[in-house]
């Protein structure tokens, strides 16, 4: 990546994220100074710090994949860095998998008169039992 791309493409990678540029220096280890230079790309950064954000930060939208749609404080930089650890070493393995039938329910059919649980519950059941 060129510094020029990098310059260009940082501003929305940090917004896709909703990393700002404290918690970004914080995470990296870059100085408040250096991380608000790469972040509002003021001019162009050291090509070692670069390299350090970039590698970071797709470490950091790979995270953010895994557990889309839950949103990621990144200013918990204790929290983050452990997670980080714990996945490097082996001893975290994060995911979210939507296993639930995508069946549309007619939510129309449930107005009206208030409905037992079972009778609501009943033919979702019957539904499932059937996928299986």
């Amino acid at each position: 990546m060129t510094p020029e791309q990098f310059r260009h493409d940082l501003p929305a990678r940090m917004r896709a994220l909703g990393i700002s540029a404290i918690a970004l220096g914080k995470l990296t280890g870059l100085s408040r100074t250096q991380s608000f230079e790469v972040a509002n790309g003021n001019r162009t950064p050291h090509a070692n710090n670069i390299e350090i954000v970039d590698r970071f930060l797709a470490k950091c939208e790979e995270l953010a994949q895994k557990v889309h749609p839950i949103p990621i404080d990144w200013n918990r930089v204790e929290t983050i860095r452990d997670i980080f650890t714990s996945i490097r070493m082996g001893y975290l393995e994060i995911k979210i998998v939507d296993r639930a039938p995508h069946q549309e329910i007619d939510l129309g059919a449930l107005a009206g008169e208030p409905k037992k649980i079972e009778e609501i519950v009943a033919p979702l059941s019957h539904t499932l039992a059937g996928q299986q």
